[in-house]
């Protein structure tokens, strides 16, 4: 990641002031600098994310996704382990609307478990109703949505992103805030 390449006095520079609008006076405080010394690290940071490249895709990519889809329709934990990075990460973004994980889980098993435990929740149409589709260019789903049946929860509308290093799934982020589908086709279908 860019931000990793970055001294410490840079990346805290560029966040707070490009990321959070924090004023290069206030900047300085907390890094302990000039003013004109803190402008100079946003600055420095900026050139070095604006000059990175862009990540390379892993190429086996769509086949793990395929792989990991497969694994957790049928429910077997450690075919769904065995897909995952052993720190991958799982990133809820529902704002209370949908259930998701509140915070981020980390860790193969927990992530494994937490999707499996969820999707035993929505039950047998959590597979049916689900559509493989690029997100941010890269094979990820989304789920149009299903009323609940037979004590199993409605599945609403989500689009779920993952990305790929090394063969195994590094990251996976489940949006189910309908205020974040701008811009993708599952914003015209789900209004």
């Amino acid at each position: 990641m860019v931000l990793e390449r970055l001294s410490p006095d840079q990346r805290v520079a560029f966040v707070l002031h490009d990321g959070f609008a924090m004023p290069f006076a206030e900047v300085a405080g907390v890094i302990g600098a000039s003013e004109a010394a803190a402008r100079q690290l946003a600055s420095r940071a900026r050139k070095a994310v604006a000059a990175a490249p862009p990540p390379r895709p892993d190429p086996t990519h769509n086949e793990v996704v395929g792989r990991l889809m497969a694994a957790m329709a049928s429910g077997d934990l450690h075919s769904v382990v065995s897909l995952l990075h052993p720190d991958v990460t799982f990133t809820g973004d529902a704002n209370g609307r949908a259930p998701t994980a509140a915070r981020v889980i980390c860790g193969a098993d927990k992530v494994a478990r937490f999707m499996l435990g969820l999707a035993r929740r929505y039950g047998p149409a959590f597979y049916t109703v689900y559509q493989l589709a690029l997100v941010n260019g890269e094979l990820g789903s989304y789920t149009l949505g299903t009323a609940g049946d037979g004590g199993h929860w409605a599945i609403l509308p989500r689009i779920t992103a993952m990305t790929v290093r090394d063969g195994k799934v590094c990251a996976l982020w489940d949006i189910a805030n309908p205020d974040k589908f701008s811009g993708s086709p599952l914003r015209d279908l789900v209004g």
